[in-house]
């Protein structure tokens, strides 16, 4: 078919082959370009980060008032923060990070919002305490920031175990689920029989010693204070 008058080529003409483009362009064929690295948008970053703070303080149970006076950042900041409408600065973030005893990266972190996590009886984390005493497990997720740690601890008839000191000051508190337990906190002692509980500032050496006449199990919670923190026990 011939072109029409003005020279323009039919919709039913033969396209050019692939080596006659080659030759027109030089015998180099023409490639796509590919996309380039993705990175999050200062909204997506911005987002990120506050659901992040908000988790950590739900789980804190701290207020904004409360979160503000251990980072040394404004409320409005943090409710910016929060409603993703401010992607902190580093020196923000890092003070924010420092209140919560978290690093940096953490708050960079997509998260797992999931209500229920089951934390089976696994045998590699039983750790044995010395002189066959018995052993404690940790009744918590390693992984991620935590409000306090709880532990189990169970004594064969007769033991005696010192409990884990605590690297900052930190409000304790021990209760007896079976048995009998006499503990020693520093020069102070009492026995502990089932269900009772006990609540001290946990940086002196505790000594528990099993006053049963079978296995003695208890369960302590570590809750870290914050250094402006007052207590009343």
């Amino acid at each position: 078919m011939d072109d029409g008058p003005h020279g323009r080529s039919s919709p039913l003409q033969r396209p050019e082959d692939a080596e006659g483009r080659s030759r027109r362009s030089g015998g180099k064929t023409p490639r796509a370009s590919s996309p380039g690295p993705r990175h999050p948008s200062p909204l997506g970053l911005a987002a990120l980060v506050g659901d992040n703070v908000k988790l950590l303080r739900r789980q804190r149970r701290w207020s904004l008032d409360q979160l503000a006076s251990a980072s040394s950042v404004s409320r409005a900041m943090l409710g910016q923060i929060e409603l993703g409408r401010s992607v902190p600065s580093i020196k923000t973030l890092w003070l924010i990070a420092h209140a919560f005893d978290v690093s940096v990266s953490w708050f960079l972190e997509p998260r797992q919002t999931a209500s229920a996590v089951v934390l089976p009886v696994d045998p590699l984390a039983l750790v044995p305490l010395p002189a066959g005493a018995g052993h404690r497990r940790a009744l918590f997720v390693e992984q991620g920031p935590r409000y306090a740690d709880l532990h189990e601890l169970r004594l064969a008839r007769g033991a005696t175990a010192e409990l884990p000191a605590e690297d900052r000051r930190a409000l304790v508190n021990v209760m007896v689920v079976k048995g009998a337990l006499d503990i020693l906190i520093g020069s102070w002692g009492h026995r502990l029989s089932w269900r009772e509980v006990v609540q001290f500032e946990g940086q002196d050496r505790v000594l528990c010693h099993n006053a049963d006449d079978g296995e003695t199990v208890a369960v302590w919670v570590s809750q870290p204070l914050h250094p402006r923190a007052t207590v009343k026990v």
